[in-house]
């Protein structure tokens, strides 16, 4: 009823094992949660990680909480987990 976009982290040796790891969860969602259909999408880019990253700090920016510093953070620092071993 109220459709939404949520980038899910799934840390994996190469991109295939990731997108598989994926469409596992999206199956266990959909089978296990009665919330609504999970459907997996893409892998996405360093280049379109980076821009939601952008995106989710310069909400966080701009609405700031207590721990905004930690979660922009924690989002940096998990962006460099994930795509550290790409060549910038």
């Amino acid at each position: 009823m109220y459709p939404k976009d949520h980038v899910q982290t799934i840390i994996a040796e190469d991109e295939e094992t990731i997108r598989k790891e994926a469409i596992r969860f999206a199956q266990h969602m959909n089978r296990n949660y009665s919330g609504g259909t999970t459907t997996f999408i893409k892998v996405m880019s360093r280049e379109e990680a980076q821009a939601h990253v952008d995106k989710l700090a310069d909400y966080e920016k701009n609405h700031p909480q207590p721990d905004s510093e930690d979660f922009m953070d924690g989002i940096r620092k998990l962006f460099n987990k994930c795509y550290s071993h790409e060549k910038e």
